[in-house]
């Protein structure tokens, strides 16, 4: 039964998840991704994974925080992160990544902007990925695997700049779509 409950707490997490990297606004998408994990923590508890439940805590707060402000507060999350994966010794060490990836996209929430954003969060998302397969989570393969191809889209978006690939993933209105055609032509 937990098992279960952990499955549907990572199926919501997971496609809120998926709803906030199609939003090409990068605050709704961190605003978005901080309610997604506060059901993939449920997730990462039910499952026995306590370094991944206790990121993606602090993910909650470094989400929201990163929707709000910028600059150097990354590195009290980072500092968290490590505290987490030294004060939890894995059995291995691919239990370490998500405290990796933790910090990865916790510098990239606070510093990066656009193309470079998108590229390092597409790395970190690499990384769960990676974590997913070794610890039989499937939810999180499923969910990661599905984030890095939305990432790798945006950074294609973002590279060649296609007006209707970004319409196809904006809230906006047509009235802005067509504006911003014109702008650019």
């Amino acid at each position: 039964m937990e098992n279960v409950i952990a499955s549907m707490l990572g199926i919501i997490g997971a496609t809120i998840h998926i709803f906030a990297l199609a939003n090409i606004c990068d605050v709704r998408m961190k605003q978005m991704t901080a309610l997604s994990s506060v059901f993939m923590v449920g997730y990462f508890f039910l499952l026995g994974l306590p370094i991944a439940a206790f990121c993606t805590i602090i993910g909650i707060i470094r989400y929201y925080l990163a929707s709000k402000i910028e600059g150097n507060i990354w590195v009290l999350f980072a500092c968290f992160y490590i505290s987490v994966a030294i004060l939890t010794p894995p059995a291995d060490i691919i239990h370490i990544f998500p405290a990796i990836a933790s910090v990865i996209g916790t510098y990239a929430l606070f510093n990066m902007k656009g193309l470079r954003f998108r590229t390092l969060m597409a790395f970190m998302t690499f990384l769960w990925v990676c974590y997913g397969f070794y610890s039989d989570a499937y939810v999180v393969i499923i969910k990661e695997s599905i984030l890095l191809g939305a990432s790798a889209f945006a950074v294609y978006k973002l590279i060649y700049g296609d007006p209707f690939v970004g319409r196809a993933f904006s809230f906006k209105s047509s009235a802005t779509f067509i504006t911003a055609r014109f702008r650019k032509v």
